[in-house]
């Protein structure tokens, strides 16, 4: 191929009586698929199989150059000139996520953060209010009445005889995975329309990583506070939605999601998020 178009570029010298003819040079001699090609060189550098000095030359760009834009930009965040980056981890909601944090565990007032509402309503009862005003539960005549602090076992006493082994019915966690499984699609027949329209969007295509997320949790939470999986109706997912996600329920999926972008090394999908949710559920369900 060179020589072919250095003969073409001496027949133009010529005709042209150019004094000194042109050099032939190519950019880049590949015949690969450039896309799957950069995304393999990003996946070498995430994995420390490369370095990022080679991964910018391969892009064309200057190393020194980068690394200084990358210390500017660097120091212009730490100094609140830029926004944050955003990334797979990156909460865009920022402190408008953790006022929301602190409403839903009840450990700070509306006022606290800046909500200002509007005057109750006659007869209208918060659902805290609500569960306050049923009292407290009631042991069954067979139970017998509620212990008193102090009067339990005796410490440092031994047990008299081998203790109980817990078993765990397989069983009980597959059915209840089945029926939270098409518990969830009815659940999102509610939810959805109220999601699209809280974050006025037209599809569920259209919300944004940290969007679908919080979807997804506010679904688990409604599954997760059902008092029934045979019925569900708006009535009773309104009902849910009174009730935040557990700390502990919220958090160990949050590590399960965590789990599954380190081990598959991308965000779970849809199907994949209902996975986790109804394994999570069955596993605390079933004790």
């Amino acid at each position: 191929m060179i020589s072919f178009w250095e003969h073409e570029i001496l027949e133009i010298q010529k005709s042209m009586g150019f004094r000194f003819p042109a050099h032939v040079e190519f950019d880049k001699m590949t015949l690969a698929n450039e896309d799957s090609e950069k995304a393999l060189l990003i996946q070498l550098a995430d994995r420390n199989l490369i370095s990022e000095e080679t991964l910018q030359r391969k892009f064309g760009d200057n190393p020194d150059m980068e690394k200084i834009r990358i210390n500017r930009e660097t120091k212009d965040r730490g100094m609140g000139r830029k926004p944050t980056k955003s990334g797979p981890f990156h909460d865009a909601n920022g402190e408008l996520g953790l006022k929301k944090i602190a409403l839903q565990t009840q450990v700070v007032t509306p006022s606290e953060v800046g909500v200002e509402l509007d005057e109750r309503q006659d007869g209208e009862k918060s659902g805290l209010e609500l569960r306050n005003s049923q009292g407290p539960n009631k042991t069954g005549p067979e139970k017998g009445p509620g212990g008193h602090p102090q009067q339990g076992r005796p410490k440092n006493s031994k047990d008299n005889g081998p203790r109980k082994t817990k078993t765990v019915n397989p069983r009980s966690k597959a059915v209840l995975q089945v029926r939270a499984k098409a518990a969830q699609e009815e659940i999102s027949n509610i939810i959805n329309p109220l999601i699209l329209d809280m974050n006025g969007k037209k599809n569920l295509r259209s919300l944004s990583i940290s969007e679908f997320a919080e979807a997804e949790r506010i679904k688990f939470g409604v599954l997760f506070n059902l008092q029934s999986l045979s019925k569900i109706d708006a009535n009773s997912v309104n009902i849910a939605l009174q009730n935040s996600l557990p700390v502990d329920i919220s958090a160990a999926y949050s590590d399960w999601v965590a789990e599954f972008v380190k081990e598959v090394g991308r965000n779970p999908g849809v199907d994949e998020c209902r996975q986790i949710q109804t394994s999570l559920y069955s596993e605390h369900k079933a004790q």
